[in-house]
């Protein structure tokens, strides 16, 4: 029997401005905007009409995560599990720096390699891996954050090649998408689906959609 895990990015913030009225990076309390309520009440129904019921539903435990997880919950009918290991990578003080200075710092490094034995990546694949093992041929969603859920994908459709921390490309889910994976019983990757927002052209603009 076939095990169905949706990935999903939890939606967008309410992001702090300076007084130079610039977007501002966000920690872990950071709150769901209007915006990102809409859109996960959309990808939620989009959900609904999936043939395969999810039963169990995972959840990162900084706040943003918490309440997408909890309006897809009320629209799915499933209780959400928090788990430490699906938080965001945090840096204390990253809220003092300006949205357009972080992704320049970003954009600084060419995609710099991550090794399978850092953390990030191994907290990562041993919470997939236990799913994957505890909750073998049922549906499964885990809502977490854009880097974490970057590396796993790059970890499960690319199990050969080098992890790369910061990419950018069409295996980076923008906020309130999610990617849908269907596992056989050995645990072998049978089918990917992106889920998006069709309304939402702004995360999509130039990305490769398959």
């Amino acid at each position: 029997m076939n095990t169905t895990v949706y990935l999903i990015r939890h939606g967008e913030v309410e992001y702090r401005l300076n007084e130079k009225g610039e977007r501002m990076m966000y920690g872990p309390e950071a709150h769901l905007s209007q915006f990102g309520i809409e859109q996960i009440r959309r990808l939620g129904k989009t959900l609904s009409c999936e043939p395969n019921k999810i039963t169990v539903l995972y959840s990162s435990p900084f706040t943003r995560a918490q309440e997408t997880a909890k309006i897809l919950a009320e629209i799915l009918k499933v209780k959400v599990l928090t788990d430490e290991r699906l938080k965001d990578v945090y840096t204390p003080g990253q809220e003092k720096m300006t949205m357009a200075e972080a992704i320049k710092k970003i954009r600084a490094k060419v995609n710099p390699v991550m090794k399978r034995e850092d953390e990030l990546p191994v907290r990562m694949k041993g919470f997939f891996d236990e799913v994957l093992n505890k909750q073998k041929g049922q549906t499964v969603a885990i809502v977490c954050h854009g880097d974490p859920l970057r590396v796993l994908i790059d970890m499960l459709l690319y199990p050969r090649k080098k992890l790369l921390s910061t990419a950018r490309d069409e295996l980076y889910l923008g906020k309130g998408e999610a990617w849908k994976l269907v596992f056989n019983e050995n645990c072998q990757l049978l089918e990917k689906k992106l889920i998006f927002d069709e309304s939402d052209f702004g995360q999509l603009w130039g990305r490769k959609i398959y």
